[in-house]
């Protein structure tokens, strides 16, 4: 599979509502994997850099991630996999790992208060409002300046009046009248099969040894020994036969024919 055709993904956190949910969301889509074989993707989520938490199936390129933790940054990692017989899979493509906070939820709008050189200001109360997160007015009478982190993780916004024909006066703002989203903060391109990854006793060198402490760790927990570690190398949590497939991919991409 060509490096134009690799697992891509795009969060999108949008949320418009006005009530506190019971637990974040994140609208998880990607550009679809085109390798022969594709049977579908693995979704791996967690709360830590690295360490994923819990894994969901998507038959498409796209899924709704439900009962995260509010004002918990989420680390994301999409698998695309193929089927080999009924049971057995392997790893096609890995993509980079992406961070986010579930999707912002807007609480209330402050009111509009005077500012410097003309401005206006107003205060954004929610959850999960990234300081760096974009924000966007539906009223045209309105044009942003500026958004700075408040207190208690609020955002301030600073606005100029833009003269609209028939509207006078400044409009009044409340959550309905807010988009805010957060950005995807993630490492350049998505990849087949990392070399670097692959290389789990650390020698600098792709070989026999890498391959011989993944069978060793086979069906062992990620979280156990150091070499158990670097032997997850599509990082779901368990040593098995799609960390051989993954590491097969690496010989393949490298050198030619994977060591049977």
């Amino acid at each position: 599979m060509s490096r134009r055709t690799q697992v891509c993904c795009l969060l999108q956190a949008l949320a418009l509502s006005t009530s506190l949910p019971l637990a974040g969301s994140i609208d998880l889509s990607w550009t679809p994997c085109d390798a022969p074989g594709l049977a579908g993707y693995r979704v791996h989520i967690g709360t830590s850099p690295g360490r994923y938490e819990r894994i969901l199936t998507a038959a498409g390129p796209e899924i709704r991630l439900d009962g995260l933790a509010d004002e918990t940054l989420q680390y994301i990692r999409v698998e695309a996999f193929g089927r080999e017989g009924r049971k057995r899979t392997e790893t096609l493509a890995l993509s980079a790992e992406l961070k986010s906070l579930p999707a912002p939820v807007v609480h209330s709008v402050g009111p509009l208060m005077p500012s410097e050189g003309g401005a206006w200001r107003t205060v954004i109360a929610g959850s999960n409002l990234s300081p760096q997160a974009v924000v966007r007015l539906r009223s045209r009478s309105l044009a942003i300046r500026s958004v700075v982190p408040g207190e208690n993780r609020s955002l301030i916004v600073e606005v100029m009046p833009v003269a609209v024909p028939g509207e006078v006066g400044l409009p009044l703002l409340d959550a309905r009248s807010v988009l805010v989203v957060n950005p995807t903060l993630r490492r350049p391109a998505f990849f087949d099969a990392d070399p670097l990854r692959a290389d789990v006793d650390g020698d600098g060198r792709i070989g026999e040894a890498d391959l011989e402490l993944i069978r060793a760790e086979q069906g062992l927990p990620a979280a156990g020994t150091d070499p158990a570690r670097a032997a997850d190398l599509n990082g779901d949590g368990i040593v098995d036969g799609t960390d051989l497939a993954y590491f097969s991919r690496v010989l393949t991409a490298e050198r030619g024919p994977a060591i049977p």
